[in-house]
This record gives structure tokens, C-alpha cells and sequence, in this order.
């Protein structure tokens, strides 16, 4: 930090100030911003041309932002606009959109920053600035993810890497990470990748001494490592953020600092009064200087709340929560937050004796964590549905590039690769509805099913855990076949247990339409030669379409037996019989298609991609089996398949310990 703490002034005042003052005033401002902001300002009065008066400016604007004093910089980048206006300069021009754009987000007007950025971007672009361009992008990165853009902010954040690696300015990098890692903690709940992102931004701050970095790198990590219950490490990088940003830094993020270390302290074993009440004095003290709009204040609240339960004040601790909470019962603030304040509100009512109260928080606070889980899994889906199409648009370029030098055989592999990676995408989205689907009944049942005693509560829980282990099984196969390992795992299995199991969670989805399913199993067993998963879609796929297509009150009868077949031996067979339209004989012909359109719609408003018979086709096809349907239109459908049997003697063999 002693190298930038002080900054050579010659030239300054006359008016023509060198270039190289202002670049140390820049980086002044990332260490030591009250200082930066006193030259900077003092530059700007005396500066005789409008470039740097308006290069000033900018340092001064940043100067409040990095105070925390978001506010005032904006007025402060309008002026610095209006001078390199003046100034004819396009680069100062566009640094001074940039800074429009940065004191338009802080302040929550992310609509007006992205338009500050988008103006700044094509006076960039028209400059060829690597370095302006990924300083801009990953500030549009940041408003296009609060703004919940995820392909575009994606985008914006892989664009910033590019420009930013093409400079090899190390500190860009790792404000780059840092934003990054702030999208992973916040966006996507992967603590490890954020963390990860955090320690590599915090070296290179450390090894140039920008505090305004090391103490954003800190409060990162004390969050990230906080939200994976890792308390020790946690509460360290939370107390060097608080050294640093007592110093340096946005209100706001202060009093996030103080209301964790309270939230620590309160809940330590035994609680840590002192130090609770001290971290709450000077909570109170940085409140007077934030809006009274302010979402900090609600912090303040909940940090209040915690301390009077400490002095075992209840009435004062509920009174000071139910402050915090808005009267729409929370709807209008964050997820992550009206958690935590629904769950003091649980806790202090529990304490107090108010069970009935306590009751109405807990069934409040089980809705808000199951839209929770749901929001996150579809931001996760959309994640992965943005990364999918970055990688898709890189692909068509580099396509596009390779056919003007005629590399037709690199083209087809890349063009495969593409397609690839869309079939991958429909996979994994085909794949993850009906379990999730099942998921929501199960929870709709524990919510609104009073009949239910605790055994059938305990067994639905059982099921929710089971299909979501499956879900994620499933999805970090899918992502190692994307990145190139396309085996799976095949053994001997008994496809008549696998698909009994099934079957009985399929019950509760039927019971939705007032369905009946009718299953038959037979007692004997049925080893196949084939991947537990493959078994599961095939199962499903065929139950899901039989339920789209079946009227309500009607049967789905699925039955699975031994067949000797002569030549073809030993096989087991799976018929799903269904009392829907039946299937039409053009429709028959490219009843296995992907993504093929029949003439027949869903009796329920049910969506259908036309992809789920095409993956039951190529999974029957895989483990040397055989599908067909048999229909008549107006009498319902039948599909069969039919999988070779192993024989009990390979079967006992394999399974033997070696």
C-alpha cells in the first residue's frame, strides 16, 4: 500500500496535467480513495483544459463509490460527461458513460446503466479498446444478472474474460473473478467455485495492494464460506472485511458485515453478549447515514431483534422482526432474506410461548423455502441453458470461420459438437420434468393432505430425497457425456424390481388425472443386461405419455412378464396400454422420431416436446431390445418392449466375489 500513497501533483495545477498523474490517481483511489478524492477534486478546480477536468472528474466519481457514497457520483460522472464532450474526446467520452453506468446501478437504476454501458461499448468498439471493453462488460454483466438476464450476462461475463486476458492486466482479472464469484454464490449457490474465484482476485489485490479490492475479495469470502456452514472461516474474512471497510467501502455492505458477525455471535454456544452489543452500537451508528429506504435498515432490525432474545426481552425481540418484515409478509424482499426473518419470527414466538403464532411463521416459512428450492433450480436450468448456447453461438462462429479456409472436415466436426450439445440440453430438460413434476406432487401432498399420518409423511419425504439424488445423478452424467465421455455403466439388474419401484411413485402422478394404474409384475427374476437410468426413462417416458394422452377416470395398465420368443429366447416384456385416442397410421410412421408432432394433443393441456418416445427408442435400441406400438384409432394404444433376458448361471457368475 506505501507505494500509491502519495501521488506526484507537477504539472497539475497549470492546466496540462501528464497522463501519468492520472493514472496514479487511479490507482490512489483503489487504495487509499479519501486521498484520491481530495487531489482529484483539487485537480479538477484548477485544471484549465476540459480533458483534464473531465479525467478528474472521474476520479472523484469513483472516489464516492468506492466510499460508499453512491449518491453523489452520479452528479459528479454528469459533469465529466459534459467535459469530454467539450473535450472532442471519444476515449473520455466513453470512460465517462462507463462511470454514468456504474453510479446508475449502485444508486438501482439498472435500466439506465445498461444504456450508459451500451453507449460506452460501441464508442469502445469503435476504438478497438480490449481493455475499456472488458472493464465495460463485466459491469453489464453485473445489471444484465440483477436484471435476471442469465444468457446475456453469461455472455457479457465471457466477453469481459476474453478482453481482459487479451490485455494481461492481472488487476482487471480479478475484478472479472470477483464479479464471478459473486454470481456463483448469489446466482447459483455454488459456494466451492465462488470461493475459489475469491481466493485467486484476493492474490492478485494483495500482491498490488488495492484495498478496495482485498476488502470486496474478504466480505466475498466471509459470506461464501458463511453460507456453507463453515463458521470459523467465515467469521475470520468477515473481521478483516470489517478493518478494511470501516475504512473503505458502501454502507451497505458494512452493515452486512456487522448484522453476520451480530447473527455469529448471537448464536454462538454459549451466546457471546459483548461482543453482540458492541457490533450493534456501531450497527446503529453507521444506520444514521444510509436512507431511510434503505434494505440495510431491515438488517438493523433483525440485529436488534437477536439482541433483545439474548436479554431474553421476547415481546421486543418479535416487535423489532415484525418491523423488518413487510406487511405482504415478506413477498417483497429477497428469497435468502425473508427466510431469515421468517425463521427468527418461528424461533422468538417459539420461545415465547406463542405456539399458534410460531405455527403460522413455520407453515409461512416451508412455502418461501419451497419456492425457493424451485427459483434456484430454474436459475441453475437457466444457467446451464446459457452456458449451452455461449458455447453453441462460439461454435457457429468458429464455423463460419473454417468454411472460408474450406476445412469441411473440421466444419462437420464441429457442426456434430454443436448439435451435440442442443441434444444434450433437451436431454437434460426432458429428463429432469417428470421427476420434478412427481416432486411437486409429493410436497402438494405434505402441504394440503391432513389425512396424512407421519408414516406416509416420513415415506414421501423418503421419495422427495430419492428423486432428487437421482435428478442430480443425472445431471452430472449428462455434463460428463457433454464433455466428451459419452460411456455409461452397464450390469446385470433386475428390471422387474426397478421398474416395480417406479411404478409405485408413478401412482401418486396418475392419481392427479383420476387415473388408475393398473400394474402386474411378475414374481421371478427378470436380469437384463443394461444402465439402471436407461431402464428408468424408458419406464417413465412411456407411463408420461400414456397419462398425457388418457381422458380422466381411465386406466393405464402396465404389465411386465417372461416370454420365451423362440429364436430371439429369453425376454422380458413391458406393455403400457393406455385408453386415450390411439395413433393414427401416418402418425405410426414417424411415431419415434425427435421431436415429431403427432395429431393427437394432450388431453390435459400437457406439454409435449416430441422427444420422449425418440429417447425410449434409442435407449431400447442400446441395450439390444425392441419397441413397437399397437393402436387403433379411438381404442387407446399399446407400446411394447422387449429386452433380452440374461441367464441365471452369467448372473451368478458376474455377481460373485472375485
Amino acid at each position: 500500500m506505501e507505494k500509491f500513497s502519495s501521488v506526484k501533483t507537477s504539472g497539475m495545477h497549470d492546466g496540462t496535467t501528464p497522463q501519468a498523474s492520472f493514472e496514479a490517481l487511479e490507482q490512489l483511489v483503489r487504495v487509499n480513495p479519501n486521498a484520491a478524492m481530495k487531489q482529484a477534486c483539487e485537480a479538477a478546480e484548477q485544471a484549465t483544459t476540459d480533458a483534464n477536468r473531465c479525467a478528474a472528474l472521474l476520479v472523484v466519481s469513483r472516489a464516492h463509490i468506492n466510499l460508499g457514497n453512491g449518491e453523489q457520483a452520479l452528479p459528479v460522472a454528469m459533469k465529466a460527461l459534459a467535459a469530454a464532450t467539450s473535450a472532442q474526446s471519444g476515449r473520455l467520452v466513453g470512460r465517462a458513460y462507463n462511470e454514468i453506468g456504474v453510479a446508475r446501478f449502485v444508486s438501482g437504476d439498472v435500466s439506465g446503466a445498461l444504456e450508459a454501458y451500451q453507449r460506452a461499448d460501441e464508442l469502445f468498439t469503435r476504438l478497438g479498446d480490449s481493455y475499456e471493453r472488458a472493464r465495460i462488460h463485466v459491469n453489464r454483466a453485473n445489471a444484465l444478472n440483477r436484471s435476471g438476464r442469465f444468457v446475456e450476462s453469461i455472455t457479457s461475463y465471457e466477453s469481459a474474460l476474453q478482453h481482459a486476458m487479451a490485455t494481461g492486466d492481472s488487476v482487471l482479472q480479478a475484478k472479472i473473478q470477483l464479479n464471478l464469484s459473486t454470481f456463483f454464490s448469489t446466482i447459483l449457490h455454488n459456494y466451492d467455485e465462488a470461493i475459489q474465484y475469491s481466493l485467486d482476485a484476493l492474490a492478485t489485490y494483495e500482491s498490488v495492494g488495492d484495498i478496495v479490492g482485498i476488502g470486496k475479495a474478504y466480505l466475498n469470502l466471509g459470506l461464501a464460506f458463511g453460507w456453507s456452514d463453515q463458521s470459523e472461516q467465515s467469521v475470520a474474512y468477515l473481521q478483516k472485511a470489517l478493518e478494511v471497510k470501516r475504512e473503505v467501502g458502501d454502507r451497505q455492505e458494512l452493515m452486512s458485515i456487522l448484522f453476520n458477525l451480530i447473527a455469529y455471535h448471537t448464536n454462538a454456544n454459549p451466546p457471546e453478549y459483548d461482543a453482540a452489543h458492541v457490533l450493534y452500537a456501531e450497527m446503529q451508528v453507521v444506520a444514521t447515514s444510509l436512507p431511510a429506504a434503505s434494505p440495510a435498515h431491515r438488517l438493523q432490525k433483525l440485529a436488534l431483534g437477536a439482541i433483545k432474545a439474548l436479554d431474553g426481552a421476547y415481546d421486543e425481540a418479535i416487535s423489532s422482526v415484525r418491523e423488518a418484515l413487510p406487511e405482504d409478509g415478506g413477498e417483497s424482499v429477497p428469497f435468502d432474506e425473508r427466510v431469515t426473518l421468517l425463521t427468527t419470527l418461528a424461533n422468538l414466538y417459539e420461545k415465547a410461548g406463542d405456539h399458534h403464532q410460531a405455527a403460522n411463521m413455520y407453515g409461512l416459512l416451508l412455502k418461501t423455502n419451497h419456492d425457493l428450492t424451485r427459483t434456484r433450480s430454474d436459475r441453475r436450468i437457466e444457467y446451464l441453458a446459457a452456458k449451452q448456447h455461449v458455447e453453441r453461438e462460439r461454435d457457429k462462429a468458429e464455423i463460419e470461420r473454417l468454411r472460408t479456409v474450406e476445412l469441411a472436415a473440421v466444419v462437420e466436426r464441429l457442426e456434430k459438437a454443436n448439435k451435440d450439445r442442443s441434444d444434450y440440453l433437451a436431454f437434460i430438460a426432458h429428463e429432469l420434468k417428470e421427476p420434478l413434476s412427481t416432486i411437486r406432487a409429493l410436497a402438494d401432498l405434505l402441504l394440503h393432505d391432513s389425512s396424512a399420518d407421519n408414516s406416509m409423511q416420513e415415506e414421501y419425504r423418503h421419495q422427495i430425497r430419492a428423486l432428487a439424488t437421482r435428478m442430480f445423478d443425472l445431471v452430472a452424467g449428462l455434463l460428463q457425456r457433454s464433455a466428451g465421455s459419452s460411456a455409461r455403466t452397464a450390469g446385470f439388474l433386475d428390471a422387474g424390481k426397478i421398474w416395480k419401484h417406479v411404478l409405485s411413485i408413478w401412482k401418486l402422478r396418475t392419481s392427479e388425472k383420476n387415473l388408475k394404474l393398473d400394474v402386474d409384475v411378475q414374481e421371478a427374476e427378470l436380469f437384463v443386461h443394461a444402465n439402471e437410468q436407461q431402464l428408468v426413462t424408458v419406464l417413465e417416458n412411456l407411463v408420461s405419455n400414456a397419462m398425457k394422452f388418457s381422458p380422466r377416470n381411465k386406466t393405464i395398465t402396465v404389465r411386465i412378464r417372461k416370454r420365451h420368443a423362440g429364436s430371439l429366447g429369453r425376454l422380458v416384456q413391458l406393455s403400457v396400454r393406455d385408453q386415450g385416442p390411439g395413433i393414427t397410421a401416418a402418425d405410426m410412421d414417424r411415431l419415434f422420431g425427435a421431436y415429431s408432432t403427432l395429431s393427437a394433443r394432450p388431453t390435459g393441456a400437457e406439454s409435449s416436446t416430441g422427444l420422449g418416445l425418440h429417447l425410449v427408442k434409442r435407449d431400447v435400441t442400446s441395450m439390444d431390445g425392441r419397441i413397437w406400438c399397437e393402436s387403433m384409432p379411438g381404442h387407446g394404444a399399446t407400446f411394447y418392449v422387449e429386452l433380452p433376458l440374461a441367464d441365471s448361471e452369467t448372473v451368478s457368475f458376474i455377481q460373485q466375489p472375485s
